[in-house]
């Protein structure tokens, strides 16, 4: 079985990052 820790990891901070970029101003909304 793969690292699934890991991608939930990657693709939780990819999003965050894009949250962060696309809206600054609350990017805990989405967590």
């Amino acid at each position: 079985m793969p690292d699934r820790q890991a991608m939930d990891a990657i693709c939780f901070v990819l999003c965050t990052g894009c949250q962060w970029q696309a809206r600054s101003r609350s990017p805990m909304h989405y967590l």
